[in-house]
Order: structure tokens, then C-alpha cells, then sequence
């Protein structure tokens, strides 16, 4: 019977992977005990040898203690199942780990694994703290390997789609407010959206934003439809997306601003929707909460000749009035409306009449997941 040294020289020699703890690569066989099973740590060689980075034996890996203790994640440990619902099983994670699911392509289906994997290898280049979603672990005929952070957070990895932030949230991947990667549900490709993960619970897929002025908003028609700017500063998601996203289903609209004497409000509404591409209308129910707003001139209002709601949306070479060649930027114009926060920044164009007098300084227009 094979000691432990030889089983794990067997290992070694099988995959004919090179692993040099000392000043080169180090990196973990591509072996699945390595991968889920913690007390392999326990042994000296296969800790070395054949898990380094699992074990955090790598020189530029801190240690870690790989007995579970107090505090530690508890996550489902299945291999080789058909549904992941049907994991019973869980194990405790050592320090420094986190959960995990992987699916793998087979002649006979899918086929899903779930347990505990090193920190290490769910962190992408780039990013120094939380887990993400996706791991940076390659292999071969893998077709999804996705970690989290939380207790039994595995259970739907790899098996939910994110159609928008709300549902980064809900799978326990949120690293906090920042750029992400969704898949809208009628479109079947990815698009990168900034998730506001602080703002009343987090969840919110920022559509606009404005900060200082930096990106021009009087644009044409066309690039209103698509999007502009940059994620880590000013944008507008694109109209395109909008209607693929609140289309899903009962979407809450969000709009934060602040101005330049320190005061800030937003208001909430519900049942928000833009309709399809003949003209992007915009459509809220109600306001449902509010700070720092008045009574008067809400987004949701719908009789008076000046109200934004289920207007159509409109640029300088798609206009309905002449009201965004009067005032610039793209909006939902209606006798130039009570509001327009695409106007040109620092300009007495640039208003939301609910929270009148004033411009603001900052904007924010994010949607989310009616819960």
C-alpha cells in the first residue's frame, strides 16, 4: 500500500505540473481533494507539494490556520452531482477560504461541484479585498466556476443568472459598489453595469450619473440609445439597455442629487419601465419614499402639459418640441418638462423641479429589482 509521500509524488507526477515553492510559480495540482477537502493541509508533503496555494504555502501567501474554527464558513461539499439542490452534504471551510461552485461539461450532461476554495483563486488581478464572481482558476472542459462569501452561499452558483444588480446582490457576489458583469435577460450577452452596493441595501444598476462635468450630454439620438461615458465616472447606460432590464419585471427607479450648499434628497418610484425602441417612453407608478423632496412636480404626475411621465425620449436630431435643442442633453421632454438631468452640466438647465430652487451638482438614476 502506497505511503503518503508516494501517493502524493503519484499526483504530482500524474498531471506533470511543475510546483516550485521557492521563488516560481506555485500552484495548486489540478487534483479534486486538493480543491475541497481542508485536511489535506494537515500533511506536510501534500500541503507543499500538492496543494501549496489551497494551503497558503506559497511565499507570497500569508499562513493560515486549516483547521476550521469559530467564525468560519459552512458551505455544501458535493462532487459529480446532476442538480445542486439535491447537495445534503456541507463542510467547514479553514481560514482563509471561501465557497465555491463549479459545473463541468461531460458526455453525460452537466455535472456540478460545490465546496471550499482558497481566497487566492477567487480573487481576480486587481482586486485586493472581497470575492467576486467569478474565479481565476482555468480548466479544461470547465464551463463555470463561481465563489461567495457567506454561509451555504453555494447552493445557487452557476445556476442563476444576473440579469442586473439586484441579482449580484442576492448571490452573495457583491465585493461592493462598483463595475460589474450582468447577462440582461433577453439579450444573452454580457455587458459591464456599475452596482451601487451602499445605497439602501445595495442592489441598484446605476443608469446615469453625474459628477462634474466632464462628459458631454448633449448627444444625438443615437448615442442615447447605446450609451456613453465611462463607468467609473460619468455615464448613461444606453437606452437599450434600460428597456431590456425594466422589462424584466417591477422595477423601482431611484433618483439621488445633491448641490453645491451640502443639501441632497431622492425620491423612489415604482413600476418604473421604459417602453420599447419607437420611443423609450418613460413609465413610473407612484413615489413610494423621499428625503429632502417636495410634494410638487413629481416624476409620476401625468396632467399638466409639463410632466415627464410616459413621455417619449428625445435628442436634437430626434426632438418633439424643440425642447433639447433649447436646452441640450436627452430627456423625456413635455413642454420641457419639469426636469432635466442630462442638460449641460453647471447650467440653470439642469433641474429636477421637486427639489427647486437650485441645480445639482451631482445626479444619480439607478433602478432596481422591486422586492
Amino acid at each position: 500500500m502506497a505511503s503518503v509521500k508516494e501517493k502524493a509524488i503519484i499526483l504530482f507526477w500524474a498531471v506533470c505540473l511543475h510546483v516550485d515553492t521557492g521563488s516560481g510559480s506555485c500552484v495548486d495540482l489540478d487534483v479534486t481533494g486538493c480543491r475541497t477537502n481542508p485536511q489535506l493541509c494537515q500533511d506536510p508533503l501534500l500541503a507543499e507539494v500538492t496543494c501549496p496555494v489551497m494551503c497558503n504555502r506559497c511565499p507570497t501567501v500569508p499562513q493560515t490556520t486549516p483547521s476550521a474554527s469559530s467564525g468560519s464558513l459552512e458551505c455544501y461539499s458535493c462532487q459529480n452531482i446532476k442538480t445542486p439542490s439535491t447537495c445534503n452534504q456541507t463542510q467547514m471551510c479553514s481560514s482563509g477560504q471561501s465557497c465555491f461552485m463549479e459545473t463541468t461539461d461531460t458526455v453525460h450532461g452537466v455535472l456540478y461541484h460545490t465546496g471550499c476554495l482558497s481566497n487566492n483563486m477567487c480573487t481576480p488581478p486587481g482586486y485586493e479585498h472581497g470575492i467576486v464572481g467569478r474565479s481565476t482558476e482555468k480548466r479544461q472542459r470547465t464551463s463555470c466556476h463561481e465563489c461567495c462569501f457567506g454561509n451555504l452561499c453555494n447552493d445557487h452558483l452557476c445556476t442563476s443568472s444576473k440579469y442586473d444588480c439586484s441579482d449580484v446582490l442576492r448571490s452573495g457576489l457583491s465585493r461592493g459598489s462598483g463595475v460589474y458583469r450582468i447577462t440582461p435577460w433577453n439579450m444573452h450577452k454580457e455587458v459591464e453595469v456599475y452596482c451601487d452596493m451602499d445605497t439602501e441595501g445595495g442592489g441598484w444598476t446605476v443608469f446615469q450619473r453625474r459628477l462634474d462635468g466632464s462628459v458631454n450630454f448633449n448627444r444625438n439620438f443615437s448615442d442615447y440609445e447605446q450609451g456613453f461615458g465611462s463607468l467609473d465616472g460619468e455615464f448613461w447606460l444606453g437606452l437599450s439597455l434600460l428597456h431590456s432590464m425594466t422589462s424584466r419585471a417591477n422595477m423601482t427607479l431611484r433618483l439621488d442629487m445633491s448641490f453645491s450648499n451640502g443639501t441632497t434628497g431622492f425620491d423612489e418610484y415604482s413600476g418604473f419601465y421604459i417602453s420599447p425602441p419607437e420611443g423609450y417612453n418613460v413609465n413610473v407608478d407612484k413615489r413610494i419614499n423621499s428625503a429632502g423632496m417636495s410634494d410638487t412636480s413629481l416624476f409620476s404626475d401625468h396632467s399638466t402639459p409639463w410632466d415627464t411621465n410616459h413621455r417619449p425620449f428625445a435628442t436634437y436630431d430626434r426632438d418633439v418640441n424643440d425642447c433639447s435643442r433649447i436646452s441640450g442633453g436627452g430627456w423625456w421632454f413635455n413642454r420641457c418638462s419639469n426636469s432635466n438631468l442630462n442638460a449641460p452640466y453647471n447650467t440653470n438647465a439642469l433641474f429636477y423641479n421637486t427639489m427647486y430652487p437650485g441645480n445639482p451638482k451631482t445626479t444619480k438614476m439607478m433602478l432596481r429589482l422591486s422586492y
